[in-house]
């Protein structure tokens, strides 16, 4: 459409309630420019500044930016039919956030040094401009930087910008804005505090740094009551990130000074300072420990700097304080008179309170590993939470078959949990629900769908020796063939020299959780348990023509979530990508020997190894869903190296880990929360963290002894 009859728009950047952001052509000059809508009444406050206001004053302050060419120059800033349109230059390039990734995957994972400092540099020094302004950024982060094809870094959303000292709402991004401003004085009364001084964007520039060279996330889930400052919490993921992360250790004392707490907290002169310094005078690893604030910053890891891939193992007793706070906080929190056993993650939508994704049935299974391994201390919660989901059962409800958001995983943890329980009259009560599932299903996957289910109904069969489960389990896979023998509405299936069945060409995506790899993975169990061999060579099909779309970078394997989506090649989760497509992958080795698929399941092994500061720390798409891929290699091909890379990853979760009165406790996805759901929380990472310290097998799969 035409605006003010001059500007012809070409694309949406993004919508939001205040206003959207346009790509646009200038009819008149012929130049490419960007508009910014502001929407009248939306996000008044109490003085009548809505939307439309600040729209202005951000154009204000790009014109007394822009001179120092650190930000857009405005075109004009017009009204139209009441909304308020900010016509600025076009900055062509991709925000920091997005550059730093594609960065990252052009050189093997990571942000080269050279690289990363002198990107260091160039930010000190658009800071530095801004505050030889009079001005302070308030929320520099990542996504309020674009990068130029020649690699210049210009400032833009610049609304948060205010003068230092003056009256100003509490702004910001968490993990980016320095906390002891977000969380100060005037953060929740409504009346403006004087807004922060530069050291605040010092925080900032820190905390974008270790984005960017480290890959790391600078969220922190808070302390309950507070206890540790930021800065040493920082620190500690430095100290244990930077050994496998040559960029992030040569600016580790940059970082660290940066985001260090009070007075301890660097100035930009001495940021620019450091920066002159020789490139050539990087750190090594012990002058990294060094500047780390404590030196018992990390309790419990050992570091290992004898490669630079390597990083810090937990040790055992870092492991057993994880499991042990976080199993009482899961009994402190059990609530039966509750809609939710356990409270409801507050960032995810209502969903069924008796499933495994969020709901009591993952939460059960985890304690019921955790009494099988000897915390006989979290017995009565186990029984409590039984009982509960025992009474939900027998309660009007729609059944969905999926494993994790269905109720195929319900039954299936309600029937274990009795058996560890000594309980027969439950266990015996869960057989006739699991045979309630239904079979008749628009979905083949392992989520939602027929694999999920025909997996829950082969474990029956194991546990019971009920034929009707064999005879289910089997009409499931036969159910899922119907389902993917289709490919129109399905995922690519590869073409080339050699012939790949397609049995499961019509799979959503490619992945564990909705895809290829789940559907094969539960093919693969059936064909070896119902000794049918046609649901095994569906299976080694599916194995196939994933790895013929496999992309490998410096020896790791990537999966796309499927062909044609936007996003980056190099999903490394469970759900989608490549961990899942490796926890097939090396069943798949195992049943047959073939060397290929062990290959490439080592690959995906490495790819989620290299990247594991990258994610939060959930099963879903983070984490411990990640490193039971480890642990799977370690228990299959008996290589002890995996296991030692798995304790890597559970360092990741330990630096993570938020005080919650006196008990260190792993955050959700969100990183800025506690939640107990499994796939997503911190149920999940518990099962991971059970399964290093004590063995057994992998939750939710049937696997070979």
């Amino acid at each position: 459409m035409l605006i003010a009859g001059r500007y012809l728009v070409k694309e949406a950047v993004r919508h939001s309630n205040r206003g959207g952001v346009y790509r646009a052509r200038d009819e008149r000059t012929g130049d490419d420019v960007l508009l910014k809508e502001g929407r009248p009444h939306v996000g008044a406050d109490l003085s009548g500044k809505d939307a439309r206001y600040w729209l202005r004053y951000e154009a204000d302050i790009l014109d007394r930016l822009a001179p120092r060419r650190i930000t857009p120059a405005v075109r004009e800033v017009f009204e139209s039919a009441g909304h308020v349109f900010l016509v600025e230059d076009l900055i062509d390039g991709k925000n920091l956030q997005q550059w730093s990734l594609d960065r990252a995957r052009r050189d093997d994972g990571r942000v080269p040094v050279s690289v990363a400092w002198n990107l260091a540099r160039e930010l000190t020094r658009l800071i530095g401009e801004v505050h030889a302004a009079g001005f302070v950024v308030r929320d520099f982060k990542p996504s309020n930087v674009v990068m130029t094809p020649d690699d210049v870094p210009v400032l833009v959303d610049m609304e948060c910008t205010v003068r230092a000292g003056e009256p100003a709402r509490i702004v910001g991004t968490h993990g980016f804005t320095a906390p002891e401003y977000l969380e100060g004085p005037g953060a929740d009364d409504g009346v403006p505090p004087p807004a922060p001084g530069p050291e605040a964007d010092c925080y900032s520039l820190g905390a974008t740094l270790l984005y960017v060279a480290g890959s790391i996330n600078p969220v922190l889930a808070p302390d309950a009551p507070s206890a540790r400052p930021a800065g040493e919490r920082i620190a500690a993921i430095v100290e244990a990130a930077a050994p496998a992360c040559p960029a992030l250790r040569a600016l580790a004392p940059l970082v660290l000074g940066l985001t260090a707490d009070g007075e301890a907290r660097w100035p930009l002169a001495k940021a620019a300072a450091f920066l002159r310094a020789e490139q050539d005078a990087e750190p090594d690893t012990e002058s990294v420990s060094e500047s780390v604030a404590e030196p018992d910053a990390v309790p419990d890891v050992k570091l290992d700097v004898e490669s630079v891939s390597a990083g810090p193992a937990l040790a055992h007793g870092g492991a057993d304080r994880l499991i042990g706070d976080g199993l009482a906080y899961l009994v402190d929190t059990i609530d039966p008179a509750g809609e939710y056993l356990w409270p409801r993650p507050r960032s995810l939508p209502y969903g069924d309170a008796c499933n495994v994704q969020l709901g009591a049935a993952g939460v059960l299974a985890v304690l019921d590993r955790a009494v099988r391994a000897g915390e006989r201390s979290v017995e009565p919660a186990l029984r409590t939470a039984a009982r509960w989901l025992d009474e939900r059962l027998t309660l009007p409800s729609r059944i969905l078959p999926g494993l994790y958001f269905g109720r195929s995983g319900t039954a299936w943890a309600l029937h274990d949990a009795a058996k560890t329980l000594g309980d027969q009259e439950l266990a015996d009560r869960g057989v006739p629900y699991a045979l309630r599932i239904p079979l008749e299903w628009s979905n083949p996957d392992i989520c939602h769908g027929l694999a999920g289910a025909g997996m829950a109904q082969l474990h029956f069969w194991h546990a019971t020796g009920d034929k009707r489960f064999a005879e289910r389990a089997s009409e499931c896979a036969d159910g899922l063939l119907r389902l993917t023998r289709h490919a129109g509405a399905g995922v690519v299936w590869p073409a080339g020299p050699e012939e790949y069945r397609d049995d499961l060409a019509g799979s959503a995506l490619y992945g564990f959780g909705h895809g290829v790899a789940g559907n094969a993975a539960f093919l693969l169990a059936a064909g070896r348990d119902l000794d049918r061999r046609d649901l095994t060579e569906s299976a080694i099909g599916g194995a196939r023509a994933l790895c013929a779309v496999a992309e490998w970078r410096g020896g790791a394997a990537h999966w796309p979530k499927s062909p044609g989506r936007t996003e980056r090649t190099g999903l490394n989760f469970w759900c989608n990508g490549t961990s899942g497509v490796g926890t097939f992958l090396v069943r798949l080795w195992a049943a047959t020997g073939d060397a290929q698929f062990r290959e490439y399941a080592e690959g995906a092994a490495l790819a989620v190894y290299q990247d594991r500061w990258q994610h939060g720390p959930g099963a879903c798409h983070g984490v411990s869903g990640n490193a039971e891929l480890l642990l799977d290699l370690a228990d299959l091909t008996g290589d002890e190296r995996y296991r030692t890379r798995a304790a890597e990853l559970a360092t990741c979760l330990f630096v993570r880990a938020a005080l919650r009165d006196g008990r260190l406790v792993v955050p959700d996805d969100t990183m800025r929360d506690i939640c107990a759901a499994y796939n997503v929380g911190l149920a999940g990472v518990l099962d991971f963290l059970l399964r290093l310290r004590h063995g057994g097998h992998r939750s939710w799969l049937v696997d070979d002894d």
